[in-house]
């Protein structure tokens, strides 16, 4: 019989979380501003994606998202999804 080569499972593509006090988070790592575009070369690389996952606060303004966005796109970024929350009833 043959055996099979390694199962490899990716991780989940990037998370970038930002708060309501416009702190970034990628996964669960504490990012500076400065630091976004190294931190998300780095986690694109690591999981082998091109593709990021935005979740943030209600509140952000949308001019510090699309400045993340861009910030994304330089470090990589092929396709950006933004994660939604279903609203409650």
């Amino acid at each position: 019989s043959q055996t099979a080569g390694p199962v490899t499972k990716r991780r989940t593509d990037p998370i970038l979380t930002i708060t309501k006090n416009n702190e970034l988070f990628v996964f669960n790592k504490k990012v500076a501003p400065d630091q976004l575009e190294a931190e998300l070369k780095r986690a694109f690389a690591e999981v082998g994606s091109d593709t990021l996952l935005i979740r943030g606060d209600k509140n952000v303004y949308l001019g510090a998202a699309v400045d993340i966005m861009s910030v994304a796109r330089r470090s990589g970024a092929a396709h950006i999804a933004i994660l939604t929350q279903a609203e409650e009833k």
